[in-house]
């Protein structure tokens, strides 16, 4: 299988895949009710952001959902 980064995934390509929200995804892994990724706060001069990683290979793994050749 040919992924264009074997390591982790966007919150973008998670949340579609659980056909879900980027929000959901985001809220959960800041909640850190998932076991595939992890939500980092990053303290800013103006504003406080969230940064998210995501394990690929636990993410499928965790919610069994098969990986695929072309995820779009």
């Amino acid at each position: 299988m040919n992924y264009k980064n074997t390591e982790t995934m966007t919150v973008a390509e998670a949340a579609k895949l659980m056909r879900k929200n980027p929000c959901f995804v985001r809220q959960g892994l800041i909640d850190k009710r998932f076991g595939f990724g992890y939500a980092v706060k990053m303290a800013g001069k103006i504003n406080e952001r969230w940064n998210y990683y995501i394990n690929r290979k636990k993410f499928y793994e965790e919610t069994g959902i098969e990986p695929t050749e072309v995820e779009a």
